[in-house]
């Protein structure tokens, strides 16, 4: 209990009693709660992480209590908001450190990109936030930090280009950049895909 704190609030839930229940994962926390925390600290403390990942965030007085009972308030909520943020912009600065735009159209694709990302958010942070806080943005930046064997990075990390089109749509401005295919299609998040053949190179180049 210590530990968990019951599990998620929603895995509590049961008939008759409302919420008032261990959590639905109760065994499997009881399994995996000591694997973890018969982890050394000195071993947790020595994994890497990149470069520029913030050290840590915190939680206003009280919000981890409104937290675990529930929904919690506005405050708290924004304050994970934020933290989600940092981490996932601190993820894809480190996707795009080191490209140089000199190695092919999809490193250029990348390289320009992160560039156009850049430029928008000193100039429209709001669209840029928008567009990177898009589900699965901060799984695809870990997954191109971390790569598995036989995995395309240079394709990977060319879905620069395509935030920076979903997020130039979203600031109404107009530019060209060239978009990476994968599987025959062009795909900008929150926006949508754009068909274009399994024939295409792999890249294409489009005005948004």
């Amino acid at each position: 209990m210590r530990a968990c704190g019951g599990g998620l609030y929603a895995h509590r839930y049961k008939s008759g009693n409302g919420f008032d229940n261990p959590s639905v994962y109760c065994a499997d926390l009881k399994v995996l709660i000591p694997m973890i925390t018969a982890v050394p600290m000195t071993a947790t403390a020595s994994l890497e992480r990149p470069s520029g990942l913030p050290a840590g965030h915190s939680l206003p007085a009280g919000a981890f209590d409104l937290l675990a009972a529930g929904a919690g308030d506005p405050t708290a909520m924004a304050s994970l908001a934020d933290a989600r943020w940092s981490v996932t912009r601190a993820l894809v600065a480190a996707v795009a450190a080191g490209l140089d735009g000199k190695r092919g159209d999809l490193q250029r694709a990348a390289a320009d990109g992160w560039r156009l990302l850049s430029e928008l958010d000193v100039e429209r942070p709001e669209a840029v936030r928008e567009v990177l806080t898009y589900p699965y943005v901060q799984a695809w930046a870990a997954r191109c930090l971390a790569p598995a064997q036989g995995a395309d990075l240079d394709l990977d990390r060319a879905h620069l280009a395509r935030l920076a089109a979903a997020a130039a749509l979203r600031a109404g401005i107009e530019t060209e950049l060239v978009l990476p295919v994968r599987e025959g299609s062009i795909y900008l998040p929150a926006v949508g895909a754009l068909v274009v053949g399994t024939g295409c190179w792999p890249s294409f180049a489009m005005s948004v």
